[in-house]
């Protein structure tokens, strides 16, 4: 560990005097030691205090932590519209997901969210701890299996609430953004009092943020690309239904083969499971392909018996004749009121109309928290070194998420009630699938009179429901966290220990306002009830909804029927954790030549609950745009025996040439998983040398981990239902809203992990004086994790393609034309990671004699590699500065852009310099996050004319500044004891860089490294009282 500020100013300070330095335990071993905090430890540990977080700027929990260099996609979810878990945040070390990171409150686990990261990985909701309430927090950055829980894969973030506060003081914080679109409004107040036998400290906690739409800023006023989901709608029409329609409008007889064909029947094809236009472009890689000569038989697309892909030419799939298209008013979208003829129609074989969902969408959603914190410790049973102690925390977290109005997907509605509109009579003309089931998808007798095409619509017909408005998220979160327990220091000798046990919940209720696929069918069916004046149902008019028209050209009626089918879903999640613990340690059992051995062990049990209770329409697959919830109750029981010995091997009486300090660290923990009847046993040895004196040390740890899949990815019931991007290695189309399943496996095996560290600290005996000192360090680090727990639906999609076997539940399911109408998955253990990397601190202070002192701080992080295994027949491959995913040719090993956003970054950092004078503090701050490289879709609405293909996105520093004044006792009558600090964040106003990304970016910046605030300003007001 490098010298803190907090660390080295105390240190100056109290360098003219002797001082007794008191025990305490640094997160990383259950062993007390008399070091101060900044001297480094066999293990490599983050500390930042409350200095450091003034310092920062930071205001929440989850913004402290953002800064931090060692994480991976670093944007807080509560910070960012898109995502599973609204008004939650989770940390990330490495890169390796928020359920590889241990977080921990004073020591002790809290419940885990209670809906995952992506809707499946448990994760820690940091928004549950107020800045306000927190002492310090320290980031172990290695493996912390055997010390804390075999679950510590990546690390171990623990926060330490304050706990001696002598007063009370209150503080106030207002901040904007310079567009003045999102402000932001703190209060806090902090009492506490200590008396020889007692300590008690309560806090209060209040925090307001407006939101910010992507349409505020003009780099994300236009997303990447646009929505196939779309009004004018895209609607999927037969040519018997065109052919029908545009002959009723003139009376005549029109063949209409041209409109649906396209390569003639007889012909030359070149043929491959996988067609690249790159490689025909570049003559290159032309032994994969075949040439066959064949005839086309029309209307469908051959097939060649024995092969698993369609025919394929040069330029895609062959253009054999069709039955189905898709047909749109874009074309004529601003004369577009409802009633436009079919012969208005475009004719296509994509869907030829978009929508630009960020012109509605949130960037930045709208947040409210208010909650409270209280401790108390005291001395009992007349002992000098017994203690009772207690701890409760509560917090309430609101969030309101406005996404862009519902987007259909495909009206097939895969695992759900089919969206329809109804032909314009009650008689339509039945479309194939119609055909085969042998009845219309609408009601018998529904009809449309603004359906210009006599067909039922559904199948592949997409809409955006604009009209409806936006779909607005409202989750509330309630978090509370409890512990009590009996400690006692110095009993029988050396002895400490700590009975101890703790109650964690934190429930999830949230109010969403969305629209009802049965409701919406009926608002479009002119023969529903609810348009008869003599029926009960009866809304008020008789005229339907008009779902052909143009959102901007607005239909009165409209206003009137669509509220008919909004629904507002009630959904209950709930975590519970119940524990407690019995630890012992003593940092002095017993003597060797080298100093005292210190020894630690303990025994913990918990006990963790999981409920899910959603809305009866969400539940039933009744929402339009929504995915399927399913009621689940589960539970799970984990004892755990821990153990650690510090050997000093070489100290101050024996120390030899190359041996000034040697210590040796020894920890395992044995966990038994009860209700998966499974245990381990995880080990770790850890190493400190300071070969010459205490100016340079040397350390290395290693380790495994072992972590239990959630109890979401075991336990949840039947199948979720979402949209994910999908490339299809037989189309050759990528579709960035792809319909798929996911469904537990109770089957799952643990992940598993190897965990190398080794580093060294170097303090300078020349810069290490009264009134200065240096420090630098260094660590390498090293994790391979096995068999991680991921539902990859791509894999899926390319295992089928290439005749692999897949496993029950899941499946490719196409239409007749052979493109993909769902994908289901399951979790499996299929993954493999292995990742290095360094980090570097440095940090250096200097007092002078008039013009204060001044601080220098740099934390970077260094990733060498990372490189994922997809699925165990694909290669590794190098994910360092890549976008994830990265999909894979099983039969060459060639790769090609996937989905995903994470972004494994090569460089990030933040460096700091400060000065302090009397009452004046000021402090400049520099954040570097590196660039990455990227692929350009060609459909790109902003570029439309660059190519498609990698690119690098730019790398962005922000610099931040911090400056304060303190009003001393005494120096005003009212302004006594009172701290002022303004602040402006990104002072150079830079915005984030482009990205382009076809999959998962909504944005047009990387969301997940950035927010849209741009330039923020702050100030804020501590009393004393």
């Amino acid at each position: 560990m490098v010298l803190s500020a907090e660390a080295q100013s105390t240190a100056s300070s109290e360098s003219a005097e002797t001082i007794q330095l008191e025990e305490f335990t640094v997160t990383g071993s259950h062993i007390p030691t008399t070091e101060t905090a900044f001297d480094a430890r066999s293990m490599p540990v983050d500390i930042i205090g409350r200095n450091h977080m003034e310092q920062l700027g930071v205001s929440t929990a989850e913004e402290l932590l953002q800064t931090m260099p060692y994480t991976q996609a670093s944007v807080p979810i509560s910070n960012n519209q898109t995502g599973f878990t609204p008004a939650a945040s989770s940390v990330n070390l490495r890169g390796l997901g928020s359920g590889a990171t241990l977080v921990l409150l004073n020591g002790r686990r809290v419940a885990p969210y209670p809906r995952g990261t992506g809707g499946t990985v448990a994760f820690v909701d940091i928004t549950s701890f107020p800045l306000a309430a927190i002492e310090q927090v320290e980031v172990l950055k290695d493996g912390a299996s055997a010390t804390y829980g075999a679950d510590a894969i990546a690390g171990v973030v623990n926060i330490k609430t304050r706990k001696r506060f002598n007063g009370a003081e209150a503080t106030v914080r207002y901040g904007n953004t310079t567009s003045k679109d999102s402000g932001e409004i703190i209060a806090n107040i902090i009492g506490g009092a200590s008396t020889e036998n007692t300590n008690m400290v309560f806090g209060l906690n209040y925090y307001r943020r407006n939101d910010i739409f992507n349409s505020d800023r003009e780099y994300s006023a236009v997303p990447p690309f646009l929505s196939s989901n779309s009004s004018p709608l895209n609607f999927e029409v037969t040519r018997a239904a065109v052919n029908e329609a545009l002959n009723a409008e003139d009376g005549g007889s029109r063949p209409l083969d041209a409109l649906f064909q396209g390569a003639p029947e007889s012909a030359n094809f070149l043929l491959a499971k996988e067609i690249f236009k790159q490689d025909y472009i570049n003559q290159q890689n032309l032994d994969r392909y075949a040439v066959w000569s064949g005839t086309v038989s029309p209307p469908s697309e051959s097939f060649l018996d024995g092969f698993n892909a369609p025919i394929i030419t040069v330029d895609g799939l062959l253009r054999a004749r069709r039955d189905v298209l898709f047909t749109s008013t874009w074309t004529n979208r601003d004369q577009n009121n409802g009633n436009l003829p079919a012969s208005a129609y475009d004719l296509s074989r994509t869907r030829p109309s978009s929508f630009n969902f960020n012109e509605f969408s949130q960037s930045y959603p709208a947040s409210e928290r208010k909650g409270g914190f209280a401790t108390i410790e005291k001395r009992i049973l007349g002992t000098e070194n017994v203690y009772g102690y207690g701890e409760v925390f509560f917090q309430m977290v609101d969030a309101v998420n406005e996404l862009a109005p519902s987007a259909t997907g495909n009206f097939r509605n895969p695992g759900g009630v089919p969206l329809v509109i109804p032909a314009r009579t009650p008689n339509p003309i039945l479309t194939p699938s119609e055909q085969a089931a042998g009845k219309r998808t609408a009601a018998e007798g529904a009809y449309n009179p603004f359906n210009p095409f006599n067909q039922d619509f559904s199948g592949g017909t997409r809409a955006r429901l604009a009209e409806f408005g936006n779909r607005i998220y409202r989750t509330t979160n309630t978090a509370f966290n409890a512990a009590a327990g009996l400690r006692g220091e110095k009993v029988m000798g050396n002895w400490n220990w700590d009975l101890n046990g703790y109650y964690s919940q934190i429930r999830q209720a949230t109010r969403n306002t969305l629209v009802s696929i049965t409701k919406f069918n009926r608002i479009n069916n002119a023969a529903d009830p609810i348009f008869d004046p003599t029926s009960d149902q009866y809304i008020g008019t008789t005229i339907p909804y008009n779902p052909f028209g143009y959102f901007r050209n607005e239909i009165e009626n409209n206003k009137l029927v669509a509220p008919f089918a909004l629904v507002e879903l009630k959904d209950r999640r709930e975590s519970e954790l119940y524990g407690g613990s019995l630890a012992i340690n003593n940092p002095e059992l017993f003597e060797l030549p080298g100093g005292s051995a210190g020894f630690a062990a303990g025994v913990e049990y918990r006990f963790e609950t999981m409920l899910q209770s959603p809305d009866e329409a969400g539940s039933s697959g009744d929402v339009i745009g929504s995915s399927t919830d399913n009621a689940t109750n589960a539970d799970r029981e984990i004892g755990s025996i821990y153990a650690e010995m510090n050997i000093p091997i070489f100290g101050e009486d024996n120390a030899v040439p190359g041996a000034y300090r040697l210590n040796l660290n020894i920890a395992g923990r044995f966990e038994d998983f009860v209700t998966q009847n499974d245990s381990i046993f995880v080990p770790k040895v850890a190493l400190r040398w300071m070969p010459v004196d205490d100016s340079f040390v040397i350390r290395g740890t290693w380790g495994q981990g072992y972590r239990q899949p959630s109890m979401y990815e075991l336990y949840a019931e039947g199948l979720t239902y979402a949209l994910a991007p999908i490339t299809d290695p037989v189309t050759q189309v990528n579709e960035p809203e792809q319909d798929v399943s996911s469904a537990s496996n109770r089957r799952l095996k643990a992940e598993e992990s190897d965990n190398f560290t080794v580093g060294f600290v170097w303090t300078p005996e020349f810069l290490r004086k009264d009134n200065q000192a240096f420090s630098v360090g260094v660590d390498y680090w090293y994790i391979k994790r096995t068999g991680n727990v991921t539902v990859d639906y791509q894999d899926v999609v390319f295992r089928d393609f290439n005749g692999d076997p897949l496993l029950p539940g899941e499946s490719v399911q196409r239409d007749a034309a052979g493109n993909i109408v769902l994908v289901n998955a399951i979790f499996r253990n299929i993954g493999n990671e292995k990742a290095k990397g360094l980090d570097i601190q440095a940090s250096y202070f200097y007092v002078t004699e008039n013009w204060g002192r001044f601080d220098f701080r740099l934390d970077a992080s260094y990733l060498d590699s990372y490189k994922i295994q997809q699925f165990p027949s694909a290669p590794f491959f190098e994910y360092k500065g890549e976008m994830t995913d990265i999909l894979f040719d099983n039969q060459t090993g060639d790769s090609f852009p996937g989905s995903g956003d994470d972004g494994y970054l090569e460089w990030r950092g933040r460096a700091s310099l400060s000065w302090s004078k009397g009452p004046w503090n000021a402090s400049l701050n520099a954040r570097y996050t590196d660039g990455f490289r990227d692929f350009k879709s060609e459909w790109d609405p902003r570029n439309p004319n660059d190519p498609a293909g990698f690119r690098q996105v730019a790398s962005r520093t922000i610099f931040d500044v911090v400056v304060g004044y303190t009003f001393f006792e005494g120096q005003d009558s009212w302004m006594g004891d009172t701290r002022v600090v303004v602040g402006v964040d990104n002072i150079l106003d830079t915005d984030p860089p482009f990205v382009s990304s076809w999959d998962n970016n909504s944005t047009g910046y990387p969301g997940f490294l950035y927010t849209a605030e741009n330039r923020f300003y702050y100030i804020s007001l501590t009393k004393k009282l």
